[in-house]
């Protein structure tokens, strides 16, 4: 894969429960399929809550990684 791919989400939002986000078309190298899988961790929080490290909206930083 590319290092320099990148994700991105969609702000502002068009719903306050609906995040969306866009991904940069890329292949892994020797494979042509046209299909990916993407696997994420949900965390539900009281709408209450203040958001803090672990109650927030998703992000992504490559400097994180």
């Amino acid at each position: 894969m590319q290092d320099d791919s990148s994700s991105a989400f969609i702000t502002p939002r068009v719903e306050p429960d609906k995040l969306q986000f866009t991904v940069d078309a890329f292949r892994f190298l020797g494979n042509d399929a046209s299909l990916i899988y993407i696997t994420c961790y949900l965390r539900a929080a009281a709408t209450t809550q203040v958001p803090d490290a672990m109650n927030k909206a998703c992000s992504y930083s490559k400097a994180t990684k």
